[in-house]
């Protein structure tokens, strides 16, 4: 571990004998006049105040070696510029081009034939289109290479079902409508629609016209299939399944359709009413009704007792009956009391998780028994135990000395008291004042007054961070009062011990 000095070191002129420079592969913090040695580099450096420096070694040109203090002196030659700026040299060529062009030759290519070369001091390229066929302002010139007249590119073929045409440039199309088809052309967006007065095309394979109605369309015998009450409580006659031929409609709101008729509740058959009960059954699910008393020590004993307990009854027992317990007892293995409500949970159930419970009257409690109970002070008048909307509130009261309690340990002079867990730790902090004192400090330039009465004080100072010992000024300047002195503000706080001697 390094010694940390937070002071300059004067050694008065002595030599620094066997040491070595700081050995590192990356530069320290940089300041100036710093020096250290880059291990990957091999070299040592020093920092300038801007950056860090290779200090001198001997450099060679062409294989010759050159003295420390020998200068180099680059200079420009043939083509070749050298300048110095703020100790950067460039050097810079003035040659812009490397060769000399000495002769210029013509060749032909796509659509260009060219004429005129080789020149190899002065004159003329010269470059022609070679398509074939004359230019003018009719003319276009195609991919082949030719000249060919503008308007054969105007000329397109239409095509329909009884033959072709040729459309040649300023000839117009017209689109007329036929059998269900209409056009409309919009000349504000240059825009022609072709319309079908046919709402359907082919023949409907099925459409569900809704719950319990089914259409079978057909081109010849449509038929519709209705599997349930209707609207207005019409049905279909007994013994008709579909309708068919003309009756693709059934008309609801009157009895004019010969396969429908309105029914009364007498003659809707018990199928149609049991499957309309189970129906309301099941969307009324979270109701309860109530059943009457329940003997829970009779069961089946007592005539007219539900047994909910023993079969076959509670094969019969639906979900929602509720019933009252009328006798203390167990059901399925729980004791229930007089006024206890039970609700099956369940079609048929057969046991206790089958069943809610609701408790009426609880006992009292015990050490395993949840239950109803009360909260009272102690006989020792240690604890109170007041109530406040139901709630009992338990505090301890102080210590006396006739009775235990609450007791607080408290810091007081050079004593430090620390809690953890319930448990108090206590600390003598006091320290001899006629001999020693102690202060923290962060300041780079302090007095420190340790009242000690003489100079012959032992003064040591260590990092409240790191807890090592660190070295600086230190002057006694009176009996009572020392100086510390750092070179910089210390990075951390630093704890000062002065010890008197003798």
């Amino acid at each position: 571990m390094a010694i940390p000095f937070l002071n300059n070191l004067d050694i008065t002129d002595n030599q620094l004998l066997n040491a070595k420079l700081h050995v590192t592969p990356t530069a320290p913090t940089a300041a100036a006049g710093q020096i250290y040695f880059n291990s990957t580099e091999n070299v040592a450096k020093y920092h300038n105040g801007t950056s860090w420096v290779d200090i001198p070694r001997k450099i060679s040109v062409g294989g010759t070696s050159l003295a420390y203090s020998q200068a180099i002196d680059l200079v420009a030659g043939t083509n070749v510029g050298i300048a110095e700026s703020s100790g950067v040299i460039t050097i810079s060529s003035t040659d812009e081009f490397e060769g000399t062009v000495t002769s210029v030759g013509t060749g032909n290519s796509t659509f260009i034939d060219g004429s005129g070369g080789p020149i190899t001091s002065s004159g003329n390229l010269t470059f022609s289109l070679s398509a074939t066929g004359t230019p003018d302002n009719t003319t276009y010139l195609r991919g082949d290479n030719t000249w060919s007249p503008i308007s054969g590119i105007y000329s397109w073929t239409i095509a329909g079902d009884s033959g072709s045409e040729t459309i040649l440039n300023g000839e117009t199309v017209e689109f007329a409508g036929g059998t269900n088809v209409t056009t409309a052309y919009d000349s504000g967006t240059n825009t022609l629609t072709i319309n079908s007065t046919d709402q359907f095309q082919g023949t409907l394979t099925g459409i569900t016209e809704g719950p319990g109605i089914t259409v079978t369309p057909s081109a010849t015998s449509p038929t519709v299939a209705v599997d349930y009450l209707g609207a207005d409580n019409y049905l279909l006659e007994a013994g008709v399944a579909t309708v068919a031929g003309s009756d693709d409609i059934i008309n609801f709101s009157d009895n004019t359709d010969s396969n429908v008729k309105k029914t009364t509740l007498g003659t809707i058959p018990v199928d149609s009413l049991t499957l309309v009960k189970n129906y309301i059954d099941s969307s009324v699910s979270g109701g309860v009704y109530y059943q009457g008393g329940y003997d829970p020590t009779t069961d089946l004993t007592s005539p007219g007792n539900y047994g909910l307990q023993t079969p076959p009854n509670p094969n019969i027992i639906e979900i929602g009956w509720m019933y009252t317990v009328t006798a203390d007892g167990t059901f399925f293995g729980e004791q229930v009391r007089v006024g206890d409500v039970l609700i099956a949970e369940i079609d048929a159930p057969t046991s206790l998780s089958d069943w809610t419970t609701v408790q009426n009257n609880i006992d009292l409690a015990t050490s395993i028994v949840v239950g109803l109970g009360n909260v009272v002070p102690g006989s020792s008048n240690t604890i109170t135990a007041p109530y406040s909307s139901g709630t009992a509130t338990l505090d301890v009261v102080d210590s006396t000395p006739l009775q235990k309690g609450a007791v607080i340990v408290d810091a007081g002079t050079g004593i430090s008291v620390s809690y953890a867990s319930g448990t108090a730790t206590v600390t003598n902090t006091q320290t001899n004042s006629a001999n020693t004192y102690a202060e923290t400090i962060t300041d780079t330039d302090l007095t420190i007054d340790h009242n000690l009465g003489t100079k012959d004080v032992i003064v040591q100072l260590y990092d409240v961070a790191t807890d090592e010992t660190v070295y600086a000024d230190v002057e006694r300047i009176s009996t009572s009062r020392i100086g510390v002195t750092f070179s910089a503000t210390p990075t951390n706080s630093v704890r000062v011990l002065v010890q008197k001697i003798g």
